[in-house]
């Protein structure tokens, strides 16, 4: 490699120079092929004069003398020095830019070299980058350049060249203070390459230097002493091109032994360039070198012509360069070309884009804009246009003047045409009527004058027959078919079908390859003559064909394409029915741009294109509508015409529209392969901006209302990208946004949240991983977690604490029971003590005293002996009583009833007193302690009963069911107040009785009203 280059200063000595080339050559490529959009400062940038453009971050940036503009396609975001900031840039005015390969984007400045910080949005200066000082934090910078050793060549203004080693953060100086370093390149084989107002240079890594080559020495044939060199390329055949101040532009082959030298200055001719003065120099993918010229616009080097294409402004197309000082140029990965000018902005050329040939006034000279029919005989296009008919040549590409001359002079409108097999063209117009133009003689014939009974002016259709010698024509006032044998109208009585709807408005004629006529009409459907049944069928709403305004039909096999007012319609020919219909309603992919469907042609590929108001789709039935173009992808109108259409053999297309005819072949559209790279451009929270690059961003309860902007950087027609966007956790699906670029979330809750977009490009390629970001939106203090912590400790603690409730209370419980309980015991203690002391201790103090009397003379032994054994008899049923009491043997071996039945016996034995008892569902068997409790609580009611109601009857009764057992007690004795506390314990044993086992007691007395109680036992104690 450097060897190459050292032969350069030796091989230069014997070089050939060869004089300036001459006119003769022919361009493959022509200015019109070239068609650029322009971004000002009326589309958002910041100034006009761009110095430096360059590709990064999926952005382009624009260096400007107001800032430095990153642009995502649709909006220029603009970057300036501020005053008192550490993290900017260093000056607003941006001279040059490079994106290095190791993903970092350097910018120089007049007031010094910076690097971009993509997250921050915010710029470092070298000496933070390098952890030292230096002047280049300061000078001028003119150029930056990275050569494959990943080390950045700065041109500097004053102070000659830097080399920064980011790797060992060293700065070496080159050329030290020399102020004429005007461009650089490196070569392919990796060789750095500068060029100076007087000397071109290259890098000896040997060395460590730059080398001259002395060209100006080997120039001086052609250059004069104050000739100045300016831009400077290597290009991928290893051609050196130096561009200069005003002596044209030298390339000097490689290898250099040819010792061959081109020159090339100003001039007209495809062997010229448009201007002397080079500002820049790029190759394209494609080989062709451009020049950015001062006042020429751009040359372009065909490498395969050997020609030059100019590119300059003007200011009667607007798709042409903005201007012809050019300042700079770029091409980025997507292969479109940017062009940086001196006053009014950047000018981008897409050559994906613009690739719709184009008929019209402008280009052509086309006398009208508006084309109503297109007919194609031998390569010629007859085109009817609002005024007249022209010819144009499709082989030259110009209107063929000679043929023209038949229709000089002739204004009419000519809305349809077609011709018969005598080769004589039939012209309907809609202002004069039918013409005929014959091919022989070359005269126009006008036929409203010939038995004009019928004949109308307002003509939509004509159509000459193949099978039949005829010429059908149809307008406003109906179909009318002219005889050609004749030379004159024929009605239709001898085909009563077709005279029944005759009168309809006809916007279209066409014939079927079975020789069938369809008839489009304006307001009837469409309608099908049979050629050999004579017959009339009429499709409308009864056969699917929901639309009744016909504009163009087409036949495809089985099939019966139908454009309409209402969409377009497939009719099945077979089942004379329509099988489906698309329009602007149907869900996609099958949604057409627009429900009018003024043309349809099916390519060599099996697509069907159809032109509507919105440009033109290309549609297939199995997978809808692949792509729609409109004026964003280089037509000159979205507007078309009813029914003009034609393919030509070759497969190209033509479109009539209403500027001018629009034709394309479509295997030559190719799609944008590109997968853009999804960005999110901006987020804002309420009034404040965050930066878009953060992956992750925290924010409190009260600020989530959030706003999203996000962009897919396909520089390609950019309108046209699609998105689609979800934030986890709110959104359950994607939503499609379509060309939308923002997205908006109101009053999140809290919580942890991804928001995510996906991106296509204008040919529906998707970026399925976008672009993301993590948005966490704080609780408040009553929903943090130490909040919900405590709350969880508190509610455990008031668990805690009603559970030490219940069971203190159930503790409580207990020892009222237990008290109860040992209250009822010892109150059963007292009663047997008073019967034992009241009856049996009587009875044995009477007994000790009849004892005591024995052997008295006063009283017999035989009365104290009966006397005795009675006492003693009595007190042994006492005892017997008592222990029953204390637990009746009758309870434990019959059961409660028997037990109670038992007692209530014994009780009606007595005198005074009366039990009625019942029992109802009671079970034999209960459990012992709620046996011997009821069997006590019976015997304390019926002993009060006894002793202290003075009643003669007791109501006693005993009913079970599912609710619990239930006692219910009714005397009809003296009473009591219920408000003063009974004297007796005999009503507390009760209650304590009833407490243990967790039953309710009601009671209800009065004096002299009796007394009746009622007990309730649940269930579950049963």
């Amino acid at each position: 490699m450097f060897r190459s280059c050292l032969l350069v200063v030796f091989l230069l000595n014997t070089l050939r120079i060869c004089g300036q080339h001459s006119a003769g050559t022919t361009a493959v490529y022509s200015q019109n092929q070239f068609s650029f959009e322009h971004f000002s400062q009326e589309r958002g940038l910041s100034q006009g004069t761009v110095y430096a453009i360059a590709s990064y971050d999926g952005y382009m940036w624009f260096g400007t003398q107001d800032g430095l503009n990153r642009f995502d396609g649709h909006n220029f975001k603009t970057f300036r020095a501020r005053r008192g900031t550490e993290h900017t840039l260093n000056n607003s005015w941006i001279q040059a830019l490079l994106a290095d390969s190791k993903g970092r984007l350097w910018v120089g400045t007049v007031g010094g070299l910076c690097l971009y910080d993509a997250e921050r949005e915010n710029f470092q200066k070298v000496r933070i980058v390098l952890k030292t000082d230096h002047l280049i934090d300061s000078v001028s910078i003119e150029e930056l350049i990275e050569d494959k050793q990943g080390n950045i060549w700065v041109v500097t203004d004053e102070h000659g060249l830097f080399r920064i080693n980011i790797e060992n953060q060293k700065i070496h100086s080159f050329l030290s203070g020399n102020n004429k370093i005007y461009g650089s390149c490196i070569a392919r084989d990796g060789v750095l390459w500068v060029s100076t107002y007087d000397e071109i240079y290259y890098y000896n890594p040997k060395k460590d230097i730059l080398e001259p080559m002395n060209i100006k020495k080997r120039l001086k044939r052609y250059l004069p002493k104050n000739a100045l060199f300016q831009s400077i390329l290597i290009d991928s055949q290893g051609d050196l091109w130096i561009g200069t101040y005003q002596e044209g532009v030298f390339r000097i082959k490689q290898p250099f032994q040819d010792d061959e030298i081109s020159h090339y200055v100003k001039g007209n001719t495809s062997a010229n360039i448009t201007s002397n003065e080079i500002r820049d120099f790029m190759e394209d993918r494609d080989g062709r070198i451009w020049m950015g010229t001062k006042g020429g616009g751009v040359s372009i080097f065909d490498n395969v012509s050997k020609a030059f294409i100019h590119i300059t402004g003007t200011d009667t197309q607007s798709n042409r360069l903005g201007e012809d000082h050019v300042m700079c140029l770029f091409q980025d990965r997507q292969g479109i070309i940017w062009a940086g000018l001196s006053n009014t902005g950047v000018d981008k050329y897409d050559p994906a884009k613009h690739f719709f040939g184009h008929i019209g006034q402008e280009t052509d000279n086309l006398r009208s804009s508006s084309v109503y029919s297109i007919y194609e005989r031998e390569s010629n296009l007859y085109i009817g246009t609002e005024s007249n008919l022209t010819v144009y040549s499709m082989k030259d590409r110009r209107f063929n003047k000679n043929l023209e001359q038949s229709f000089s002079g002739i204004s009419f409108e000519a809305y349809s045409m077609s011709e018969d097999t005598s080769k004589n063209l039939w012209i309907a117009t809609t202002d004069k009527g039918l013409y005929r133009f014959g091919r022989e003689k070359g005269d126009v014939t006008s036929l409203n004058n010939i038995e004009n009974d019928r004949m109308q002016y307002f003509l939509y259709a004509v159509k000459a027959l193949k099978g039949i010698p005829e010429v059908w024509v149809g307008g406003h006032r109906g179909l009318e078919r002219f005889d050609l044998n004749g030379n004159k109208l024929k009605g239709w009585r001898d085909i009563p079908s077709m005279e029944a709807v005759s009168d309809y408005t006809v916007r279209l004629l066409y014939e079927d390859s079975r020789r069938n006529v369809w008839i489009g009409t304006l307001g009837h459907g469409l309608l099908h003559y049979g050629h050999q049944d004579k017959r009339v069928a009429t499709f409308d709403k009864k056969n699917g064909l929901l639309c009744e305004n016909i504009r163009s039909v087409l036949e495809d096999g089985s099939t019966l394409w139908i454009g309409t007012d209402c969409g377009l319609f497939e009719l099945d020919l077979k089942q004379s029915h329509v099988r489906k219909n698309y329009s602007e309603n149907t869900a996609p992919p099958f949604q057409l741009p627009n429900d009018v469907i003024y043309g349809i042609l099916k390519d060599d590929s099996g697509y069907l294109w159809l032109s509507s108001n919105r440009g033109l789709a290309r549609f297939s039935p199995k997978s809808g509508v692949v792509k729609t173009y409109d004026v964003s992808d280089g037509l000159h109108s979205n507007e078309f015409n009813t029914n003009c259409a034609y393919k030509h053999t070759d497969g190209t297309m033509y479109f009539g529209s209403v500027d001018g005819i629009t034709y394309f072949n479509p295997k030559d559209l190719k799609s944008n392969t590109f997968v853009p790279p999804v960005k999110i451009t901006s987020i804002m929270v309420m009034d404040s901006v965050y930066p878009p690059n953060l992956k992750e961003i925290t924010l409190p309860y009260d600020q989530n209302f959030i706003n999203l902007e996000y962009v897919a950087l396909n520089f390609s027609n950019s309108t046209k990208n699609q998105y689609k966007y979800r934030m986890t956790g709110i959104d359950e699906k994607w939503i499609h946004a379509r060309s939308k670029r923002e997205a908006n979330y109101t009053n999140l809750p809290w919580g942890e949240f991804t928001f995510r977009v996906i991106g296509s490009n204008d040919d529906g390629l998707w970026n399925k991983t976008g672009a993301s970001v993590k948005i966490t939106i704080l609780p408040p203090w009553w929903g943090t977690w130490w909040f919900r912590t405590l709350l969880v400790l508190l509610f455990a603690a008031g668990i805690y604490g009603l559970f030490r409730y219940r069971f203190a209370q159930q503790l409580r419980q207990r020892e009222a029971e237990i008290r109860a309980s040992l209250m009822a015991q010892e109150a059963e203690r007292q009663r047997f003590s008073r019967e034992l002391h009241d009856g049996i201790g009587a009875n044995l103090s009477l007994l000790k005293m009849y004892l005591s009397s024995f052997g008295e003379a006063d009283i017999p032994m035989a009365e104290l002996k009966e006397r005795s054994e009675k006492l003693l008899a009595g007190s042994v049923d006492e005892i017997r009583r008592l222990i029953h009491d204390m637990h009746p043997r009758n309870l434990r071996e019959m059961g409660l009833v028997k037990a109670v039945d038992d007692m209530v016996g014994l009780v009606n034995l007595g005198n005074g007193l009366k039990v009625i008892f019942d029992a109802t569902n009671v079970p034999e068997h209960l459990p012992e302690q709620l046996e011997i409790n009821l069997f006590r609580i019976v015997q304390e009611l019926l002993q009060n009963a006894m002793k202290h109601s003075g009643a003669s009857s007791v109501w006693l009764n005993f009913v079970c069911g599912r609710e619990g057992l239930f006692l219910s007690y009714k005397d009809n004795g003296v009473g009591f107040d219920t408000s003063i506390a009974p004297a007796g314990n005999g009503l507390l044993n009760i209650k304590n009785r009833v407490m243990l086992l967790k039953g309710e007691m009601r009671s209800k007395s009065s004096a002299g009203q009796g007394t009746a109680i009622e007990i309730d036992f649940e269930y579950i104690t049963l």
